[in-house]
């Protein structure tokens, strides 16, 4: 029961109904189990902070609970650290964050936290300005972001709308629209207000004459393919899955997927399993993704099983 509930946090946090997601931390907290196994949902709790723009809080909570959750649930607190650091404007300390977590989150075949670790590297190198590359680094997610997608179809709409950001920010507008529109028509679009705003800042976007990697303009059909939709997904988006992969599933594809990178040009030191305060090595972090590949898996995913 606690993992089912554990769960769904995951699937309300990706779709970010906090509403909900305040009452499955309660009930995660409140379980006869584990001490570990409720820290993840003071975990999630901690999450609905920072939607509450208290971020500060929520860093002293993902800090206090990275040593005292499961295991298997590590990864996806340091993912958070990540993001926190990145709110409080600390790139070098976030970068570092997600690389550990997409470390850790190979040991432990997570496969979505570790593909969101190395998403969150691709946005810090855009953010650094080199959008080039940061979209290099999100087009090799792309076949892993596929195969998650029954899974996670939050997190992919996420996914689709960095990938629409970085392309506005090279000049390929008319992809980028079309990207970010079966982002905003998806049901998901009402918790991601930073959505629309992609859109309308691609109003103010100048176009580039490029050749198109992913689509001639006008070539709807190609472009639904590459993305994964067909021209009718694209408009009516499916409803959510309300399940995670099985573990065996999981330990699957993370064999099949053995590919996905980890930029070995990152240097840094971060004891998760101290009392001591966090110490960051910092080092220069050249945020190189380009260069290494990510193969698709080689078979389709399996059918999802519900867990309710």
């Amino acid at each position: 029961m606690a993992h089912k509930l554990v769960g769904l946090a995951r699937q309300t946090w990706l779709s970010r109904d906090t509403d909900t997601l305040t009452g499955l931390c309660e009930a995660i907290v409140g379980l006869p189990v584990d001490p570990k196994i409720q820290n993840i949902g003071r975990f999630y709790r901690a999450h609905c902070l920072t939607r509450m723009g208290q971020v500060g809080l929520a860093r002293d909570t993902f800090e206090r609970v990275a040593d005292t959750v499961a295991t298997e649930y590590q990864p996806r607190v340091i993912l958070a650290l990540s993001f926190v650091y990145d709110q409080l404007g600390l790139s070098q300390e976030s970068a570092a964050a997600a690389f550990e977590a997409a470390l850790a989150a190979k040991a432990t075949d997570d496969v979505l936290t570790r593909c969101q670790a190395l998403e969150t590297l691709a946005f810090i190198r855009g953010a650094k300005g080199d959008h080039n590359g940061a979209l290099a680094d999100l087009h090799r997610l792309l076949p892993v972001k596929q195969w998650l997608r029954p899974y996670y179809p939050a997190d992919y709409y996420y996914y689709l709308n960095n990938l629409a950001y970085e392309m506005g920010a090279v000049g390929r507008i008319d992809e980028a629209n079309h990207i970010i529109d079966i982002a905003l028509r998806s049901p998901f679009a009402t918790g991601f207000p930073n959505w629309q705003e992609t859109k309308d800042e691609l109003i103010t976007k100048t176009r580039r004459a490029f050749t198109p990697l992913i689509f001639a303009i006008g070539k709807w059909n190609r472009f639904c393919e590459h993305v994964g939709a067909s021209p009718e997904e694209a408009t009516v988006p499916k409803p959510a899955a309300q399940t995670d992969p099985s573990p065996a599933e999981r330990a699957r594809f993370a064999k099949q997927a053995h590919v996905i990178p980890v930029p070995r040009a990152f240097y840094f030191h971060r004891n998760f399993t101290s009392s001591a305060p966090p110490e960051w090595n910092r080092a220069a972090l050249p945020l190189v993704l380009s260069g290494y590949d990510i193969s698709p898996p080689a078979r389709a995913p399996p059918a999802v099983r519900s867990q309710i």
